[in-house]
């Protein structure tokens, strides 16, 4: 748990993830690289900031690039169903 400052909320607690056992020089997939851009730009956090995070470098695997998408999305279709 950290604080973070809204710019309507104040400072709140908030989760923040980070992995117990990072790996050096491991890259983030380039969908989670342009979740993250899409977050910041959405949240209109600096420029420089969002300047940074299209320049981290990402892993690109094809395959799972074009698989993983529709399958969240059937995930996700599948709890909003089941959720009463």
């Amino acid at each position: 748990m950290i604080k973070v400052e809204g710019a309507k909320s104040g400072w709140i607690n908030a989760w923040a993830y980070q992995s117990s056992r990072p790996i050096e020089g491991r890259r983030p997939s380039r969908r989670y690289r342009d979740l993250l851009i899409a977050g910041a730009q959405e949240f209109n956090l600096p420029q420089e900031y969002i300047a940074y995070l299209k320049q981290v470098p990402y892993s690109n695997l094809p395959f799972i690039s074009r698989l993983l998408p529709p399958l969240i999305e059937v995930i996700e279709r599948t709890k909003r169903r089941s959720t009463p």
